[in-house]
């Protein structure tokens, strides 16, 4: 579908853009083939082998397909493009004259102040070795998000349930 910028971005942690080095003939022909993929709905089985439902990355992936190598990651049996390995490859190609892919713009989130700031080539880099939303990523406190009360209390509460039937062997029959 086609949206508006802040619609589209506006609820990620961060956002970057590239602009592909590409001649200007094949960057209007990626853009062609893009608008091609227009009222196509979302893959939900991120099949990128099939054209007829598409995800995000595959709309580039597509579009671009035999001017940029984008290798594809297996992911759950799948072969598909994770946004991050769009930005592994630009990092891979940084300071090299045959780099596919150049920063335009890079807006690093800042999750507790519920802002974003202009960021640069270095912290973009450094990015990707981020976690991702995982049990010990920091939350606001600065103590990771497992230990925060609620977390906590749950994760106990599970835990103390699984040691009691597993005890009892396994749940009462209804």
């Amino acid at each position: 579908m086609f949206t508006s910028l802040e619609e589209s971005i506006g609820g990620a942690d961060a956002v970057c853009a590239f602009r592909p080095r590409l001649p200007p003939q094949a960057v209007s022909e990626a853009a062609r083939r893009a608008i091609l993929q227009h009222g196509k709905p979302y893959d939900f089985d991120f099949d990128f082998f099939s054209t007829d439902r598409l995800v995000c990355t595959e709309v580039v992936y597509q579009a671009y397909q035999g001017s940029i190598r984008f290798e594809l990651a297996e992911i759950m049996g799948r072969r598909t493009l994770p946004a991050l390995d769009i930005v592994k490859l630009w990092d891979a190609g940084r300071g090299r004259a045959d780099a596919p892919l150049d920063l335009v713009a890079f807006l690093d989130g800042d999750e507790t102040a519920g802002t974003a700031r202009e960021a640069g080539e270095e912290e973009l880099s450094a990015s990707i070795r981020r976690p991702s939303l995982t049990p010990l990523q920091e939350g606001a406190s600065g103590r990771p998000l497992i230990l925060s009360p609620v977390p906590a209390a749950l994760l106990a509460m599970a835990l103390a349930g699984f040691l009691v039937f597993r005890r009892r062997g396994g749940p009462p029959a209804l």
